[in-house]
């Protein structure tokens, strides 16, 4: 008896919830325009938000409902948990052609980016933030160069089809995806114009005009996009005239850019772009054949040359078009890139971290939606939390040092909650929604494809 009660219940909340959404979309699209051409009004997304909610609301309702008190419904989530599982085992396991450190190399590269993003007004270090700035953005950069492989593409038109494919699509993916997500936070804004001011400035793609709150690290996949193209434009002339050409590009990048605002792509910032990017195409032979003491003495000189010059430069940032003094800039960044990329060369295999490493891409665009859409709701209880990690002593100059760790620990504990929600999500794109990401249907589990930033690389002998 108890068993058709909830049967009966699922059901009503089910095909209620259906109807109403029905017969209110049919209402909405049908007596809108006339409401506008008799009355005057303008039509309102708001007077269909109410029964969206109301209708998702009994939905959801029948669902709870149908796994709690049906043997079916505990099934299906018990195999539905079950498949997640071992989706998520296998592609922990790497694919034989990959090299392990680039992926370390990878997943600290989108490690940084996440923390930076995430250290907000209420635990925002200057100091670290400043750090992190001046290098994380080269590095993606530069591992782009670092693993491009030109043989891939026989014709020019072949590297602006694959490139469209795996850096255009996902980024107008996730545009919307997080635009979608912000009006429907926002529906009492919602007008005709901000639609289409929305599209503009996805397809402008500049990062000042990014600055719309719903997706703004991706940013740099159109501008990779720029480098990819600027790069193999450039590659068959001499390594000097090369050097010489990039040198030109990057000193107008850092004219260009703080100069002019809201260029398309981020052009300005993808002529200083293409300097990491030389770099890391040039030196990828190199870098694996570096002995012990070369190795050592090289990590120790960037490291210095990091920490110098930026404490010397002010704050930058590559997708604000901000670089302080160019020189101490260059300096800074490529100490930065130097040293953590030969440290990564030491690195040991680790499933989970070479998992986040070839799966970039879907990291940056799912980490702009929680940065912007999600986390804004929880700034009211930041204090009361990022501040108790550690209590204050009684000790005045103390105090501003335990501020600081608790400032680091909260914004290194909201970082790990990001990536460990959307490690859940990766399997869903890689074995779902592969065709968004400008990828092919996997043969096995496992992605081997075109990973954020640069391409795959084949072997180790591609280095040799």
């Amino acid at each position: 008896m108890k068993k058709d009660i909830l049967f009966v219940i699922h059901r009503l909340s089910l095909y209620c919830g259906l109807a109403y959404i029905v017969i209110s979309g049919l209402l909405f699209l049908i007596f809108g325009p006339i409401e506008t051409r008799l009355i005057g009004f303008k039509i309102s997304f708001t007077s269909f938000t109410n029964p969206l909610r109301i209708s998702l609301g009994l939905i959801l309702l029948s669902l709870i409902i149908w796994v709690g008190g049906t043997a079916d419904g505990r099934a299906h989530l018990a195999g539905l948990t079950q498949w997640g599982i071992r989706i998520i085992r296998s592609e922990l396991i790497p694919a034989p052609q990959r090299i392990f450190w680039i992926d370390n190399l990878r997943a600290l590269a989108i490690f940084l980016m996440v923390f930076g993003h995430t250290c907000n007004d209420q635990a925002f270090i200057p100091g670290l933030l400043g750090y992190i700035y001046s290098f994380h953005m080269p590095l993606f950069f530069f591992i782009s160069g670092l693993t491009f492989n030109p043989e891939r593409y026989k014709r020019f038109k072949d590297l602006i089809i694959k490139k469209s494919v795996t850096l255009l699509l996902p980024y107008f993916f996730f545009s919307f995806l997080g635009y979608g997500l912000c009006l429907v936070d926002n529906y009492r804004h919602f007008t005709i114009y901000g639609v289409l001011d929305a599209l503009f400035r996805i397809i402008h793609a500049d990062t000042d005009m990014l600055a719309f709150a719903f997706d703004g690290p991706l940013w740099f996949l159109p501008c990779l996009f720029l480098v990819e193209i600027e790069y193999f434009t450039i590659r068959k002339l001499r390594k000097g005239t090369q050097l010489g050409v990039i040198a030109f590009l990057a000193t107008m990048g850092f004219i260009w850019g703080p100069k002019f605002k809201y260029i398309p792509w981020s052009a300005a910032v993808s002529l200083v772009g293409l300097a990491f990017y030389w770099a890391g195409f040039m030196f990828k032979e190199n870098m694996i054949d570096l002995n012990r003491f070369a190795k050592g003495s090289l990590i120790f000189l960037g490291l210095l040359c990091s920490l110098l010059f930026c404490h010397l430069n002010n704050f930058v940032s590559m997708a604000s078009d901000i670089y302080g003094n160019p020189f101490y800039f260059l300096l800074s960044a490529f100490g930065g890139i130097l040293y953590i990329s030969l440290l990564m060369t030491y690195s040991s295999p680790h499933k989970i971290i070479s998992f986040l490493g070839m799966n970039t891409i879907i990291i940056l665009g799912l980490h702009g939606v929680l940065l912007f859409f999600l986390f804004p709701k929880t700034e009211s209880i930041i204090p009361s939390i990022a501040f108790a990690l550690i209590p204050f002593s009684n000790i005045p100059w103390l105090n501003p040092l335990i501020d600081t760790i608790n400032k680091a620990l909260f914004s290194l504990m909201l970082t790990l909650a990001q990536m460990a929600f959307i490690f859940t999500l990766i399997p869903l794109f890689n074995q779902k929604l592969y065709f968004l990401l400008g990828r092919k249907k996997p043969a096995r589990s496992i992605p081997v494809l075109d990973i954020i930033p640069g391409d795959k690389v084949p072997s180790r002998a591609y280095f040799s």
